[in-house]
């Protein structure tokens, strides 16, 4: 048994391996580096070679533009400490392929032709393994068949060792248990919530005096943050507009290709049921006539629901031989049996959507706006190459402007700021990684716009003037008056349930929570609130602030996971399948660093830099 534990461990082992490998295969080929590099570090008698070095940091490179959204360049992985992580996964591998070797730890040829005729990428057109597709992949790669079978055999052979050293490892029943009464043990408590319309008097005014001491005296509430003061040349399709001269025919022609959009016929909003013969729909009609039953009863007797048989707006030629019954109609109710494509039905027409026509002299501001702003934004476009060149041959943003119909301006850039061009996603971007040493270039916005920026200098915070903020400064003026007041309020009432009287009689709305664990959300209460509740013993009370209210919590009993629950049983496996696979990983780390602490190493820093000279 331990032996096929092992062996499926491995398997699986090696499919994530191979599937790792095959996505950095592409782009690094033995012929990069010449041939006198070989190899970047040896571990015992196994060596790194540049080739494995290069796909395994531009594999990680890969997953960390993935992650981020953007190209890293190596010289910021570095700082980041990517290309010594990468080198130490591998030299972990190869001490543990030279052990597995040691210990005549390997698999057969079998083994490998298994994994070899599995993968997907070396399937021919009709999905059968093809020995040229499988040479040509490897080869582009810059691997040859020998190199690849070897890298199984031995990516199976240590997930064989690994496997045989991690099998049987368990949670321990301590920590295991601890952790699930930690995240599922449940609480009871008691609850209420104070607001404004608690207070029982009126705030005093403030006087200038009392709003400008608070100014004072709170400089974090009103301390504008760091700014990357930005000068920009922008222009926008809007901008060009007025110059853009729109003739009458192209007018007249897109007026003619909206003609149902302008001229929009009578229509009635009608809900059409269908019925197998006509006398089934007469008999159905003289039940509504009579009132014994309603069209919708009708519906549901089919086993239909209202979407069912709502046809929405139709005009009379949409409705086809039943128009002329419905039109008919000059208010709502139920018509038929009336033919249509499906057989006999009853239809309820439901509203009255009289014809709307739209005269060319009245779409004429529309139209012309609409045809002007596509002629401005290809306008636009066509503005960028003149603006390159003029950026490109030394002239300032300003310069810009006076030559061209791009227009400056200025803006201290922080992330309050989002009026103007400051709330385009492009000039965030931009304005963001702009650098004083850049140079200004064209790039575009999202309505077709370009625009040009220069990072002046940075800004650093400083609190703004009172006169510019003073209504800020009385609504939070305000708002700490209201807080200092209910906390006076939640304090006295924490003090009375202290003293064992109820919560029903302080004359405050409350509620009880039963079995709330910590993954509970109440959505009243904020997210503390619900872990406070978690540090208190059983009895005690503890007051809580929120955004304009304060709490009162009572812990009223700590209760014990519900194992007969289905999401703690879960969660309880969960814990215990985490918590093995922890000490496992643990274990297997320090059989790997005691393997290399035990074997020869060497590192080529020459072959390193030369690898690391073919990454941008």
């Amino acid at each position: 048994m331990a032996k096929s534990a092992a062996g499926k461990g491995a398997n699986i082992f090696v499919w994530i391996l191979l599937g790792l490998l095959f996505v950095g295969l592409a782009g690094f080929g033995t012929g990069q580096f010449g041939g006198s590099i070989g190899s970047v570090a040896s571990v015992g008698g196994r060596d790194i070679s540049v080739n494995d070095y290069a796909r395994a940091l531009q594999q990680e490179l890969r997953a960390l533009q993935v992650q981020t959204g953007q190209a890293i360049p190596l010289s910021q992985a570095q700082a980041f400490g990517v290309t010594q992580s990468v080198l130490g996964r591998l030299m972990t591998s190869a001490a543990v392929d030279d052990e597995a070797e040691g210990l005549g730890v390997s698999v057969g040829d079998a083994v490998v032709r298994d994994q070899v005729l599995a993968q997907p990428g070396f399937s021919s057109l009709a999905g059968d393994f093809d020995r040229t597709v499988y040479e040509a992949t490897l080869r582009q790669s810059g691997m040859t068949v020998r190199e690849f079978e070897q890298r199984i055999r031995d990516e199976t052979a240590r997930g064989i060792l690994q496997s045989a050293i991690i099998a049987g490892v368990a949670a321990p029943e301590t920590a295991q248990s601890a952790l699930v009464t930690f995240l599922e043990g449940r609480r009871n408590f008691t609850w209420l919530q104070l607001t404004a319309a608690d207070l029982t008097e009126e705030l005093p005014v403030p006087s200038e005096l009392d709003l400008r001491n608070y100014h004072n005296d709170n400089p974090d509430r009103f301390t504008a943050p760091e700014a990357r003061r930005i000068t920009y040349a922008w222009l926008s399709p809007e901008m060009l507009i007025d110059q853009i001269e729109v003739d009458e025919a192209r007018l007249r022609e897109a007026y003619d290709g909206r003609q149902s959009e302008f001229d929009v016929p009578e229509r009635r909003l009608v809900e059409r049921l269908v019925f197998p013969d006509e006398a089934a729909a007469e008999a159905a009609l003289a039940r509504v006539s009579e009132g014994t039953s309603s069209f919708d009863d009708l519906v549901e007797e089919r086993g239909l629901n209202l979407a069912d048989v709502d046809l929405g707006d139709q005009t009379r030629d949409d409705l086809g031989d039943a128009g002329a019954g419905v039109f008919q109609m000059i208010e709502p109710g139920v018509v038929g049996p009336l033919p249509t494509s499906l057989g006999p039905a009853l239809f309820r027409m439901n509203g009255i959507l009289p014809a709307q026509f739209t005269s060319f002299e009245d779409a004429l501001p529309e139209l012309r706006r609409e045809l002007a702003a596509d002629r401005a934004r290809r306008e636009v476009s066509a503005r960028i190459e003149e603006a390159d060149d003029l950026l490109a041959g030394g002239a300032t943003l300003e310069e810009l402007a006076d030559q061209t119909d791009f227009e400056t301006g200025t803006v201290d850039f922080s992330a309050e700021t989002s009026d103007s061009i400051a709330g385009y996603d492009g000039f965030r971007r931009a304005a963001v990684q702009a650098n004083e040493s850049d140079f200004p270039e064209i790039l575009t916005l999202e309505d077709g716009g370009i625009f040009a920026l220069r990072l002046d200098e940075i800004v650093p915070p400083a609190l703004r003037p009172f006169d510019s903020v003073e209504d800020d400064v009385r609504l939070a003026w305000q708002d700490t008056q209201i807080e200092a007041e209910l906390i006076q309020i939640a304090e006295a009432a924490r003090n009375r349930v202290e003293e064992g009287e109820a919560f029903s009689t302080l004359g405050y709305t409350f509620r009880t929570e039963t079995d709330i664990t910590r993954r509970d959300f109440i959505q009243e209460l904020p997210p503390s609130a619900i872990s406070s509740v978690f540090e208190m013993a059983p009895e005690e009370t503890t007051v809580q602030r929120g955004p304009g209210t304060v709490f009162v919590l009572r812990l009223d009993a700590v209760l014990p996971p519900d194992l007969d629950n289905p999401d703690t049983a879960q969660a309880a496996e969960q814990v215990e399948t985490e918590i093995a696979q922890a000490i496992a990983r643990d274990i297997f780390e320090l059989y790997a660093t005691a393997l290399q602490s035990q074997a020869s190493i060497s590192i080529d820093q020459g072959a390193l830099a030369a690898v690391h000279a073919q990454f941008p």
